[in-house]
């Protein structure tokens, strides 16, 4: 083709559409859509899923996880001799190191500030193989008390804090009330584990050096080059294996797994992300089908222009050319346009997922975007305007000939059309089906009777550094002036301390041995998650006693040890007895720890994730075991968030130097713990309800059309005495065909495709019949609104003025 040639096609192209601005804006725009939210998405896709990690090799990295198969916990952290033999004996390994991810005060230095830190081995920074931007890492030699006062800081906090001085190097800092150095701060790539800010050697005292029992950390390792991470797990389960015969009462039941990093960060968003990146693809075949179906419309009422061309002697391909020209015109802005929505709507998808969307500060419109974006836009167009350009030029002068170019065009061309809606009816129901089914998950978690009262209970965390508060009795002290300022306040109708109100995965747990019950064999053993309240608690959060009593001011640390548990234990421990009275001692069978009285039994609660089960809980007594670290809950009488400033003011005025931190409200920590699947269900939502819109303006668009077209029809039916609901019946039924076999299309292959989402789910079937049927109940009706509006339309025209025309 000359470039005369396709210059003149462009030309005439912008001139007849010119002539139809109402048709164009409507094809701009629905190409703009499917254009826009298919590059939103997969900027994400593209920042989350397919981008490499910011390290040399990146490939190469794995978090190395105790497998604990009694507790059917894949990914549980491990001991530090345990980490030793790992290290010592992985020849796949060409760097282990491990990690302890904690959180220090930063005092001394304007505002005190809690920050995210780590604790990490000197190997660590070798594993990850980033250096320094400026200064030096630790060594080796730091890993000892007495010598791990130095840090590393991250490139933000040094630009935050410290404003990005050069001669940070060398100053001292306070944390958590002890001074440390600063020997270096790192590039920006390194924010592992999850926006750390500072680094500090790992230095574990004796106890913890030699107790192979106790599980407190996270390994991480790089691979030698050329070894893979199946090769590594299958050396790490025969090491595994010999810990557990060397060391049965500590390691029984014990494996070891792998997994790379970046599997790691994505694992739990990955289907998910999948899940919408094919949703806004089905937005953008129903986009397509839409603009064909607009295109055929288009070159039907074009029909007797287009046949005396072809009896003048234009060739086939000329007028396949002149139409396909005609949807990249039109494609062209919408393009443009669709980038544009796109730099919008990734922005509010960052926005809406939150921390539920790892890797977030790395999504953004880059080069493999656009290049995506030109690839989608090329295809679609040609998707789009291919069929009509071939039916328009295989149909045109045998139809118009036959028809008169009445009765809406060719059959041909009526029935493509009609498969077009058909095919656009069963995209939109699959997406609809989705999005109600993760609807109904979101509603059915949000719904949860949990156990606890989380409606006006206000949050505040606060850490005692030991330099200050040196003793159980200094800590116990601290929090009791605390609590009683705080019940003071106007508007305080309960106050208590926790350390933790929502459980994580991996949470503080021990085993316990029951009196007078044999203990299970190593492999059986069960941990039980530890919390440790003070008194008033259970009243704060409004969690049923079902019998015995609760902590009290006599349980101090004078008297016998005591302790309270859920149902789930009472009935597994002591099953068909009463707990109360009964005892349970820290530790194995061999342990000497003091024996802990229950005391007490509460009512189940849903603290963690519920999609898991209820696990067998210990609560102990805050006056009893005095932890630094406590969060203090606070129920008032009206909105919590107003008593959050006076809380801070009473804190402050015990010790200035203690920052609050994880400061907010019960019920937004429970609105936060559902970000991940509320942002799989608003967005999947939001993509079903454009498919539905696009899906009705085909409808509306394609009855429009027809209706138009039979016009002298519908003159002379009603002429010869028919009534006008009874040509609008007909008119409209012949307009849902294709929307009916649509549904069961889409039936179909929602049957197929939500499987995939069954792992998405929670309370609700993949084939959930309710759903099916709401949604398809729903998509009809609209359909037929779709079509009624024209039909409706076309009743009012004067019989005698259509025959006249005829």
């Amino acid at each position: 083709m000359s470039s005369y040639g396709f210059s003149s096609d462009v030309r005439y192209a912008v001139r007849m559409l010119l002539r139809s601005p109402g048709f164009s804006a409507v094809a701009i725009l629905t190409f703009a859509v499917g254009i826009g939210v298919n590059t939103a998405v997969f900027s994400v896709v593209n920042a989350v899923l397919l981008r490499p990690l910011p390290y040399p090799a990146p490939d190469r990295i794995t978090l190395i996880w105790m497998d604990n198969r009694p507790q059917g916990i894949r990914e549980d952290i491990t001991s530090y001799p345990n980490y030793l033999d790992w290290r010592s004996q992985a020849s796949s390994y060409a760097h282990m190191a491990a990690v302890s991810p904690s959180a220090v005060s930063l005092t001394g230095a304007g505002e005190p500030e809690r920050l995210r830190a780590a604790s990490v081995t000197a190997s660590f920074f070798d594993v990850m193989g980033v250096a320094p931007a400026i200064g030096r890492v630790f060594t080796a030699d730091h890993e000892t008390p007495g010598r791990d006062q130095v840090v590393v800081l991250s490139h933000g906090l040094w630009q935050r804090r410290f404003g990005g001085a050069p001669d940070v190097v060398g100053r001292t800092i306070t944390l958590n009330g002890q001074p440390h150095e600063v020997i270096g701060v790192m590039r920006p790539a390194l924010r592992w584990p999850d926006r750390v800010e500072l680094w500090r050697p790992l230095a574990p005292g004796q106890g913890l050096r030699e107790a192979r029992g106790a599980f407190w950390l996270p390994v991480i390792g790089r691979l030698e080059a050329g070894v893979s991470p199946e090769q590594a797990q299958a050396e790490m389960t025969g090491i595994a294996t010999r810990l557990e015969q060397t060391y049965p009462d500590a390691n029984e039941g014990f494996g070891a797994y792998v997994v790379p990093l970046h599997q790691q960060l994505v694992g739990q968003v990955e289907r998910g992300l999948l899940v919408l990146l094919g949703s806004v693809g089905f937005v953008l075949l129903i986009a397509c089908a839409n603009l064909a179906n607009l295109l055929l419309g288009r070159t039907a009422a074009r029909g007797r222009e287009l046949a005396v061309r072809t009896a003048l002697g234009a060739r086939r391909t000329r007028i396949i050319r002149q139409i396909v020209t005609e949807a990249a015109v039109l494609a062209l802005p919408g393009s443009v346009l669709g980038i544009l929505l796109a730099y919008w709507a990734t922005s509010s998808f960052v926005a809406v997922g939150g921390e539920a969307i790892p890797r977030a500060d790395g999504i953004g419109i880059d080069g493999r975007v656009l290049g995506f974006t030109l690839l989608a836009a090329a295809a679609s167009t040609l998707l789009a305007g291919l069929w009509p350009a071939v039916q328009a030029s295989r149909a045109v002068v045998v139809d118009y000939l036959r028809e008169g170019g009445r009765q809406g065009g060719a059959v041909s061309s009526r029935r493509t059309r009609h498969v077009l809606v058909a095919a656009e009816i069963a995209l939109a129901f699959v997406l609809l089906t989705g999005a109600g089914l993760l609807t109904r998950t979101l509603w059915r978690m949000q719904a949860l009777e949990r156990g606890f009262d989380a409606d006006r209970v206000a949050m505040a965390t606060l850490s005692l550094p030991a330099a200050s508060y040196a003793t159980p009795v200094d800590v116990r002290g601290f929090y009791a002036r605390l609590l009683d300022r705080v019940r003071q306040l106007p508007g305080v109708e309960a106050a208590a301390t926790t350390t933790g109100v929502l459980q994580p995965l991996v949470t503080n747990s021990g085993v316990f041995s029951i009196e007078g019950q044999p203990g299970p064999p190593p492999e059986q053993r069960v941990e039980y998650p530890i919390e440790i309240v003070s008194p008033g608690f259970f009243a704060a959060l409004g969690i049923d006693l079902v019998r015995g009593r609760e902590f009290t001011g006599q349980d101090h640390a004078d008297a016998p040890g005591v302790v309270i548990v859920n149902e789930t234990l009472a009935r597994t421990g002591w099953p068909g007895l009463d707990p109360i009275g009964r005892r349970i001692r820290p530790g194995g069978e061999n342990s000497q720890a003091p024996w802990q009285t229950v005391i007490g039994v509460i009512r189940d609660v849903h603290r963690a994730d519920v999609t898991r089960a209820i696990r067998p809980e210990v609560y102990r007594c805050a006056l009893q075991a005095s932890p630094r670290t406590q969060t203090l809950v606070v129920r008032t009488a009206g909105d919590p968030r107003l008593i959050i400033p006076s809380i801070r003011r009473e804190a402050q005025a015990l010790d200035p130097q203690l920052p609050l931190f994880e400061v907010g409200t019960l019920k937004g920590e429970l609105h936060e713990s559902l970000r991940q699947p509320r942002f799989q269900a608003t967005l999947l939502a939001a993509f079903a309800l454009i498919a539905l819109l696009l899906a009705a303006v085909g409808i509306y668009g394609v009855t429009a059309h027809a209706v138009g077209q039979r016009t002298q029809e519908v003159g002379i039916r009603m002429a010869l005495g028919a009534q006008g609901r009874e040509v609008m019946g007909l008119l409209v039924r012949q307009h849902l065909r294709p929307v009916i076999a649509g549904v069961g299309i889409g039936m179909l292959g929602a049957l197929v495709l939500s499987r995939s989402l069954q792992s998405l789910l929670y309370g609700v079937s993949a084939t959930d019949p309710l759903t099916f049927a709401s949604m398809a109940a729903g998509l009809i009706a609209v359909a037929l609104a779709a079509c009624w509006l024209p039909a409706r339309r076309a009743m009012r025209v004067d019989p005698l003025v259509a025959l006249r025309a005829e």
